[in-house]
């Protein structure tokens, strides 16, 4: 039988270093003496601009543009699944691009099928991919 040498016991390896837990303590304390101040605005002022902020929008999303026929002015609008509510034929729409800037004037045919909506090019020139909005009419003055 073959003698086994002993192994040396495993040292333990601290975690922390004494600069690291020096540095640790440090952050804690900035953290805790600068995290509980407060805005220096009034409760009436933030409540103001919340309110000024978070207007509804004044357009409402049909879709997206899923193809495009410049000959025929003729655009196929994909519609949006999150809203039941069809513009009616001959609603006029506007597209946009990802950073809100109008492609195009749009015109619904009476071209309506379950996800997809027809649309004539009035203006412009709308790309795949552009978002697809229906303006909403300000309400009537009254006299």
């Amino acid at each position: 039988m073959i003698p086994v040498p002993p192994t040396a016991a495993p040292t333990r390896r601290r975690f922390f270093s004494a600069p690291t837990a020096v540095c640790f303590a440090a952050l804690a304390l900035l953290f805790a003496l600068t995290g509980c101040t407060t805005a220096s605005q009034s409760p009436d002022v933030v409540e103001q601009n919340q309110t000024d902020r978070w207007q509804p929008s004044a357009n409402r999303l049909v879709g997206h543009v899923y193809s495009v026929d410049l000959s025929l002015h003729y655009v196929v609008i994909d519609r949006s699944p999150y809203d039941d509510a069809l513009p009616p034929a001959g609603a006029l729409l506007t597209t946009r691009t990802e950073e809100l800037r109008p492609t195009g004037q749009l015109r619904v045919s009476p071209y309506q099928r379950r996800h997809t909506l027809g649309a004539e090019i009035v203006a412009g020139q709308p790309n795949v991919g552009d978002e697809v909005v229906w303006p909403r009419l300000p309400p009537p003055k009254k006299p």
